[in-house]
């Protein structure tokens, strides 16, 4: 056991030291293995075909999550295995057409920074209350999400359907699943597409003007957001109605994004050089995460962000699904009902207009007229603008990031 962690943050780092299944200690790592009958909402672009609709839906099934397992290179349409009939030929000039691609395993990180980001994901020492984690919201059981049509935050109570709101606030927007979002086809994250990260020249686009740019005033912090899933982990912690929680609190009362981010380091790690306060786990998670980071003091919160990103990444990664093996060339793994659902997907169904690529997601900004649920994010104002709110561009009123459809049949509700 690692002295000073809360229960859930001990189980959590002990399933991800122990060998094996790097998260058996929570939950099985083939959770969604489990047959899958859902279908997704309405995707922009998308014309009325109700008389396919059944093997449309057939077609989502394919697109559930397999095993996490060796299929690490599976490649684009390559030779097919057997003779392909029309439909096969059909199909894979439509996916080809949207870039369709079967997922590769991305990089990962250490046991240890995985370890240290396992503890942070459950732990409740990342909120002003102490009162939720990043798994209140993200249950790895129900499809990565909370089974609510938009989240309930810092002060809820419960977890799942049945979580109250309590001393809280609902918040604004459905809670997005993390599956796959590790992969580097991943662009912006956030429904409204607030951060995300230029893979070529590192430069980050966030809510916080101090990791942004080529020269970014804390580049101590940026230098660690190694990806965008990283950088969006800097943001939760940053929301009242999140993570915050109510006045009275460090975290809430600390004066702005850097001195916030400080405020929770130095509940984790201590000051000092971790001589004052902090907990003596963590300092030994982060040392051994961070084993060219010799003085305590070194640490900042882009460490933990890296960390949460690194478990995330491993966790929730989901390959070698019917279409990732169809696409390595296995003309079985999909059913005659499911390819006719695919072809109406990728063909005359429109979708791929913008569930396209690898992740079955063009990460753009649509509007499709769905009707509003919720509060809305504009404060005050119970008005959802969605991307214009970000972008300050009147032309992107209403406009939201196009969600992966990856593992889409487990993660209702839309």
């Amino acid at each position: 056991m690692v002295p000073g962690l809360s229960k859930s943050a001990q189980v959590a780092a002990g399933g991800m030291l122990s060998p094996g299944c790097p998260t058996t200690a929570l939950f099985p790592r083939k959770f969604g293995k489990k047959t899958a009958n859902g279908t997704s909402g309405g995707a922009p672009k998308c014309r009325n075909y109700y008389g396919l609709l059944f093997s449309l839906t057939l077609g989502l099934n394919a697109l559930a999550c397999g095993d996490s397992g060796d299929d690490s290179t599976l490649p684009i349409i390559p030779a097919l295995l057997g003779a392909p009939g029309p439909r096969d030929i059909q199909l894979a000039a439509e996916l080809n057409d949207a870039g369709v691609q079967a997922l590769a395993i991305p990089t990962q990180e250490s046991d240890a920074m995985i370890a240290l980001g396992t503890a942070h994901f459950f732990d409740r020492e990342l909120s002003g209350d102490r009162d939720i984690t990043c798994a209140s919201c993200h249950i790895p059981p129900l499809g990565t999400g909370d089974a609510l049509p938009t989240s309930i935050g810092a002060g809820g109570a419960g977890l799942g359907s049945t979580r109250a709101i309590g001393t809280g606030e609902m918040i604004a927007r459905n809670a997005p699943p993390l599956y796959n979002l590790g992969n580097p086809e991943t662009g912006a994250l956030f429904w409204d597409g607030r951060v995300s990260r230029d893979d070529t020249t590192g430069v980050l686009t966030t809510p916080s003007g101090v990791l942004n740019g080529a020269t970014p005033s804390r580049s101590d912090i940026a230098a660690q957001l190694t990806s965008a899933l990283a950088a969006q982990a800097m943001f939760p912690v940053l929301s009242n109605e999140e993570m915050r929680g109510q006045p009275g609190n460090e975290i809430r009362d600390a004066a702005d994004d850097e001195a916030t981010w400080a405020a929770l380091m130095a509940r984790l790690i201590g000051t000092s050089n971790g001589t004052v306060g902090g907990i003596a786990g963590y300092r030994t998670l982060f040392a051994a995460a961070f084993p060219d980071v010799t003085n305590y003091d070194s640490f900042n919160f882009g460490h933990a962000a890296r960390a949460i990103a690194a478990y995330e990444r491993q966790s929730f990664l989901s390959v070698g699904s019917p279409l990732d093996r169809y696409l390595a060339g296995d003309l079985g793994a999909l059913t005659d009902a499911q390819k006719s659902g695919a072809l109406v997907f990728f063909g005359a169904g429109g979708c791929a207009g913008c569930h396209s690529g690898p992740l079955l997601s063009d990460f753009n900004f649509h509007g499709i007229a769905a009707p509003q649920l919720g509060p809305g994010a504009s404060g005050g104002d119970s008005d959802d603008p969605g991307r214009s709110l970000i972008s300050g561009n009147a032309g992107e009123r209403y406009e939201f990031r196009t969600p992966p459809l990856r593992n889409v049949a487990l993660t209702a509700p839309y």
